[in-house]
């Protein structure tokens, strides 16, 4: 039985954190966080990683977020322990949870590195490079595109371009996908990639497709 997409996106955020790069990982779990409202560790993983990137307010809120519904899980304690720690450098008398509204001025403010996925997912071994397309191609979120059309140009390997491909129709008619569909359907190993290449070809447009004849 296959997981959902929010599930292999957790993942993805604890392997970005896991890394060093917070800031993906933040980017990642904030916008998990809009669907999994009572999820800990979602709240725990954010707040840890802005902790990381020194954003000591959007941390604490998150993490005040998080020990609200941690009560008797292992979320709890990490909570506490951030929130002691970012204590020890701001003052957080007036500080409360973050608001469910809050999370896209958050997004807005932490989002600022286009290549903050791509450099994330380039240090996983390959297996997560695997996970992490198919999580995010699954998600259908604009925002982790790049590393979608990064997976279609084979750069996480042939069992990831699949994942990209299989799915890629998730993120509509875009300049940029025909562009990476286009050049891997003149590709010598094209063939290789059947049938999830002609499928996501087709799904942009057939007219289109035909150009490239029988793969």
């Amino acid at each position: 039985m296959s997981r959902s997409p929010e599930l292999q996106m957790k993942d993805v955020a604890f392997n970005f954190q896991k890394h060093g790069h917070n800031r993906a990982s933040a980017v990642a779990y904030a916008e998990l966080a809009k669907s999994l409202k009572s999820d800990p560790a979602v709240w725990t993983g954010l707040g840890a990683a802005l902790a990381r990137e020194e954003a000591q307010l959007w941390a604490a809120k998150s993490l005040l977020r998080g020990l609200s519904i941690a009560e008797g899980t292992p979320f709890a304690s990490p909570c506490r322990n951030w929130l002691n720690i970012i204590a020890e450098q701001t003052d957080l008398t007036d500080v409360g949870p973050l608001a469910d509204e809050e999370i896209d001025p958050l997004l807005a403010e932490i989002d600022s590195d286009p290549e903050a996925f791509l450099k994330g997912v380039a240090a996983f071994e390959e297996d997560d490079q695997i996970k992490a397309v198919e999580g995010m191609v699954a998600s259908r979120n604009p925002r982790f595109l790049p590393v979608i059309l990064n997976g279609v140009r084979g750069a996480y390997g042939k069992f990831a371009r699949r994942e990209a491909l299989r799915d890629i129709k998730n993120f509509g008619d875009t300049p940029e996908i025909r562009a990476a569909l286009a050049e891997l359907a003149v590709d010598p190993d094209a063939k290789k990639f059947q049938p999830f290449l002609g499928k996501a070809l087709n799904a942009i447009d057939p007219e289109w497709a035909a150009q490239f004849g029988e793969i």
